[in-house]
């Protein structure tokens, strides 16, 4: 009889312990959306969770007119500033790899992987999951300098001891490449097997020539080139009998044409001149 009461004893000791575990756990976790690090500070990097004028509706987030119908003196936003440390853990959850700031010039790391942390530190609206060294705390800033995409200083900070990317898709990749200054953007897709770079760079310059033809020289569109490999993060591969090179054409609100068809390309931006 005593020693079941003991292990009774001990049972819930376990479960207490196990409980506020996964309570100091849940204090110290930040969702949302990384913004990249800061420009003046790259061992900091930005976590968006919401604000009072796009919510957490991330895709609205580089609304190009955006400060043009918002009060700044009514803004607020829960963003904090997250410490990035030489051993803090950067998980990328798909292939479950473990890594740090100091992988990014690891040879022997996938390119899956090292695309992932590349995306996380140097680019934008990436989710992820943050676990802090610190109690966290949940805060609303206000009084803010400009929008969060303009002013990212005077945020919350805390240290990042683990950072967790999630499995990437085609709606992360849309929201990567929204253009959040011109109308439209494209995506130009390669393949270095089948296209020499040489040869890609001179088709890129005749692009822009053409857009500048369509568009009345005020070149309302942007051109980015993508190495094809690069679809792998978002978990997106074309088929292997894709002709290159292929095209994505986005506006502010997502993917509007995949082709391998520039002229189509080219009708809409045209079509859709003032």
């Amino acid at each position: 009889m005593q020693k079941k009461s003991i292990l009774a004893i001990l049972s819930l000791f376990f479960i207490l312990i196990g409980c506020n575990l996964e309570d100091e756990d849940e204090r110290s976790v930040i969702e949302g959306y990384s913004l990249g690090t800061l420009p003046t500070d790259e061992s900091k990097l930005t976590i968006f969770v919401e604000d009072s004028f796009v919510g957490n509706t991330i895709e609205k987030l580089y609304s190009v007119d955006m400060e043009i119908h918002m009060n700044i003196t009514d803004y607020s936003v829960e963003a904090y500033n997250v410490t990035l440390e030489h051993n803090t853990k950067i998980i990328i959850e798909d292939t479950g790899q473990q890594l740090t700031i100091n992988s990014l010039f690891d040879e022997e790391i996938s390119n899956h992987d090292i695309l992932a942390l590349q995306l996380l530190i140097w680019s934008d609206i990436i989710p992820v999951t943050v676990n802090v060294k610190e109690d966290f705390t949940k805060q609303v800033s206000t009084d803010r300098p400009g929008y969060i995409t303009h002013s990212r200083e005077l945020l919350p900070v805390y240290t990042a001891k683990e950072i967790k990317i999630p499995p990437l898709s085609k709606e992360h990749f849309s929201l990567h490449f929204i253009d959040k200054l011109n109308d439209y953007h494209v995506v130009i897709v390669y393949s270095d097997d089948v296209i020499p770079e040489k040869e890609i760079w001179g088709m890129y310059e005749d692009y822009w020539d053409d857009i500048g033809e369509v568009s009345n020289m005020t070149y309302n569109t942007h051109l980015s080139l993508l190495e094809q490999d690069f679809l792998d993060i978002y978990n997106l591969p074309l088929d292997s009998n894709t002709d290159y090179p292929y095209f994505f054409l986005l506006d502010h609100e997502g993917i509007l044409l995949e082709t391998t068809d520039w002229d189509e390309v080219i009708s809409i931006v045209e079509v859709n001149q003032d």
